[in-house]
């Protein structure tokens, strides 16, 4: 009979159990990270930035050729704004 992995571990005290779990006590979490680095957040800053700005530019001159005012910018800026939500959820889904 094969033990999985979790079952011969219940022999081990509950403390052991949650320092493992949670990372505390060791080095056998070594590539975790608890949050982005600076450069993960420059880039993001960056990303977001343009995912918002070009659309709305686009829109704005959509507005221009075609003379229909506000549709363009709010259209630009719905993009925008949906594009970069998307963008921000990606990038750090894996910190979530």
């Amino acid at each position: 009979m094969v033990q999985s992995a979790n079952s011969a571990r219940f022999g081990e005290p509950l403390t052991t159990r949650i320092e493992r779990v949670s990372g505390a006590g060791g080095d056998g979490d070594k590539g975790h990270q608890s949050g982005p680095t600076g450069a993960e957040l420059l880039g993001l800053g960056l990303a977001f930035a343009v995912a918002v700005l070009l659309p709305l530019a686009l829109g704005i001159g959509l507005d221009g050729l075609l003379h229909s005012s506000p549709v363009g910018l709010l259209i630009g800026l719905l993009l925008g704004v949906t594009a970069a939500a998307t963008t921000v959820f990606q990038r750090f889904k894996k910190y979530l």
